[in-house]
């Protein structure tokens, strides 16, 4: 293997797919990333044995080769080398990587030893936008379980029919919904899927740091791939299916407040100080009048009570939920001027809606108070 390329790109592609190296890697070779020189291009290659990264950056390709490296040492001496230029030559497993300025010598793995990467064939495939997909994982990746006492639930459920993608998530204490709509759906058949939850994370970070572009989906039965310019991301999917989850969305209300979103979370935050030893529980009173009243009992700390003004339509109504939920939730609509707040009873889940965004919802399952 020889090639040359330019260190800008070499780095970005070793930021991009040696985040998953030495994550419980159980293998030596799981440490090394796999670098694969051929038709003009340089592929660097991560896996943990659950999802695999493949960057794509353009190169002189000499010779064509293979070889696995340690990542972290690559990744460290290429960020830390400033020189335009890199070349890279492989002899007898040792992989000479030299600029103008500095030269390094790794010892690397044969090739022959790295875990195959799946294929997934080109169809079924879906296009959808990546500012649309970064914008929808963002908002339901809050509400996944992380714990695997119920594997279906670490993750988030990919489910389309007709021209809408519903991304889901949901640990059951909390769920997220958000739809993406687009006419070209129409043409693939409906189906569902659940993604790993540190799937789904590591698409959004790496659909955060690139330029704009469409995203390409590919499936099967066990695996997905998200295709993206210069990257793609292959993963195994989560075997079960995802609880039918609608029926727990509340489809009317009693009260329903409109608040501003960053008034609404820093009340939470300030008030959730005195909850830290009670669950996070927090109660909400609502006042026909306009006044939401938020307040959090600790015994070993106090209590406070904060107001906030908004409107209000509806019954008086009081409910309790737990904090970083909230928090959560408004968050990742912290670029929202309102929001809307609609609740049935103390012991009815509570939604959050964005006030701009009626494909977006949020639903919380409330805590019981001592009154109850």
């Amino acid at each position: 293997m020889k090639l040359s390329c330019v260190q800008e790109k070499l780095n970005k592609g070793l930021t991009l797919s040696g985040r998953l190296v030495g994550l419980k890697a159980t293998l030596p070779v799981l440490n090394n990333v796999l670098l694969e020189a051929k038709q003009g291009k340089l592929i660097i290659t991560s896996t943990d044995l659950e999802i695999a990264i493949k960057a794509i950056i353009g190169a002189k390709v000499i010779n064509e080769g293979r070889i696995t490296v340690p990542s972290r040492l690559l990744c460290d001496f290429i960020a830390g080398n400033h020189d335009k230029k890199i070349k890279i030559i492989l002899k007898d497993s040792v992989l000479a990587v030299k600029s103008k300025h500095s030269i390094a010598h790794i010892r690397g793995i044969d090739a022959s030893e790295f875990p195959l990467i799946p294929k997934i064939k080109e169809e079924p495939k879906i296009n959808i936008k990546s500012s649309d997909l970064l914008n929808a994982l963002n908002k339901v990746i809050i509400a996944a379980a992380t714990d695997d006492t119920r594997p279906v639930l670490c993750g988030v459920c990919f489910k389309k029919k007709g021209d809408e993608l519903k991304l889901v998530a949901t640990d059951s204490y909390r769920l997220a919904e958000k739809k993406i709509k687009d006419e070209a759906l129409e043409k693939i058949e409906d189906f569902a899927f659940i993604v790993p939850l540190k799937t789904a994370q590591e698409v959004a970070r790496i659909l955060s740091i690139l330029e704009p572009m469409t995203v390409a989906i590919r499936f099967n039965e066990n695996q997905i791939a998200f295709n993206m310019v210069g990257v793609e991301i292959i993963s195994r999917l989560i075997e079960g299916e995802f609880p039918e989850y609608e029926q727990i969305i509340p489809k009317e209300h009693e009260t329903k407040a409109v608040l501003k979103s960053k008034d609404f979370v820093s009340t939470i935050k300030t008030v959730n100080l005195f909850a830290e030893d009670s669950a996070n529980s927090v109660q909400l009173n609502f006042d026909k009048a306009g006044l939401i009243k938020v307040e959090a009992t600790s015994n070993q700390l106090g209590d406070n009570k904060s107001t906030i003004n908004g409107e209000v339509v509806g019954k008086d109504n009081k409910i309790a939920f737990n904090a970083k939920f909230i928090i959560d939730a408004l968050n990742v609509l912290g670029g929202e001027e309102s929001v809307d707040f609609e609740m049935t009873g103390h012991l009815n889940p509570g939604i959050i809606k964005p006030a701009k965004d009626r494909d977006y919802l949020y639903v919380i399952m409330p805590l019981k108070t001592d009154g109850d």
